[in-house]
């Protein structure tokens, strides 16, 4: 998107303090159906990259929209964790989730670039 390193620094900020609003919020929630929330927040961190690419840099809803595709970041990969006991062995948890995170963590940088790329 050829941002300044100052707003991209911002944005850096937004999404790591928001990321943290997300774990937080669904924790509180007490959500029980995992793979419908799973469902859900993957479907709105969609939507709201589709519309990263349609909003360009114009600044103000590039930072609300950083802000909300954290929340959802935040609070997927931790949902992750706990789905590794709903599809296998308590005794393979830890090292599906071990085998999981490279992927998910891939995926969290790489999305970032994709709008960029798109836009261009």
């Amino acid at each position: 998107m050829n941002l300044p390193i100052e707003q991209a620094s911002f944005l850096a900020s937004i999404h790591g303090l928001f990321q943290i609003a997300g774990v937080w919020s669904f924790y509180r929630l007490r959500i029980t159906r995992r793979r419908k929330t799973i469902l859900f927040s993957n479907s709105v961190i969609t939507a709201l990259l589709i519309s990263l690419m349609v909003i360009g840099k114009s600044w103000s809803p590039l930072c609300g929209i950083t802000g909300a595709l954290a929340v959802f970041y935040g609070a997927t990969f931790p949902i992750y964790g706990a789905c590794a006991g709903d599809y296998f062995p308590k005794e393979a948890m830890g090292t599906v989730a071990g085998a999981w995170t490279p992927f998910y963590g891939s995926g969290a940088i790489l999305t970032h670039w994709v709008p960029a790329s798109c836009a261009m």
